[in-house]
């Protein structure tokens, strides 16, 4: 809790992936799989009050709990499907508690390198200046996927089809989503909450902002973890 807010975590984590199978709980160094680093990341948090995992795996649900994760219930298997939004998946996980909250974070596990401080700095900004989305970025000499641009240094502006050449790209990491349940429950469709130019920002290194997806991006975590093992 901060300022009295509730927040909660969702884990989202299913089996199935297109480019690279079961990545969610694939062995990356002394029988650690990634889920072990969202886990400690929400566990050392001072704000998250409480965290589900939502997946549709009995496997990934029994790795989960032996890790420590609260999995109370499963999503059905059609809320794992390919063209799901990561909307429905809170919405789900929203109506299966009992409990209300003030704001939903949702941090994907594929995002191993977002810490604890990275996770209480975004709740101390959209709380202290009344934001009502958040979502992390990072910046790079390389132009990404998910390119972005933002507004009177405030607000993101998504910019996918940014093609000029710059010295300095700026873009999403999927390291971490948060917005206020309410305005979520206003614009739910997907990604609307995202859109409307109402999203604030942190700003994450390059180095942290990692998002796993394809065998390449694995081996190259896995590199970052063999010369960094006393911070991983």
């Amino acid at each position: 809790m901060y300022k009295k807010k509730k927040i909660l975590g969702i884990i989202p984590a299913r089996i199935s992936s297109k480019r690279l199978k079961q990545k969610n709980i694939i062995n990356i160094s002394s029988n650690k799989n990634l889920l072990h680093w969202t886990y400690k990341a929400i566990q050392n948090s001072k704000y998250l009050d409480y965290t589900v995992l939502s997946t549709e795996s009995s496997k990934i649900q029994r790795v989960a709990k032996n890790i420590g994760f609260k999995v109370p219930f499963k999503r059905p298997k059609y809320l794992a499907e390919d063209n799901i939004d990561s909307e429905e998946v809170i919405e789900h996980v929203l109506k299966k508690l009992k409990t209300n909250y003030d704001y939903v974070m949702l941090l994907q596990p594929t995002s191993p390198l977002r810490n604890s401080k990275d996770i209480d700095k975004s709740i101390k900004k959209i709380i202290d200046q009344n934001f009502n989305s958040l979502i992390s970025i990072s910046q790079s000499s390389q132009r990404k996927k998910f390119n972005i641009k933002l507004i009177n240094k405030k607000f993101i502006k998504y910019k996918f089809d940014c093609y000029k050449k710059k010295k300095k790209y700026l873009f999403l990491n999927g390291a971490i989503f948060l917005v206020k349940t309410k305005f979520f429950y206003k614009f739910q469709k997907p990604f609307i909450w995202q859109k409307r130019n109402e999203a604030t920002f942190i700003l994450m290194p390059e180095t942290r902002s990692i998002d796993i997806d394809t065998r390449q991006d694995l081996l190259e975590f896995k590199n970052i973890i063999k010369k960094n093992r006393k911070n991983y």
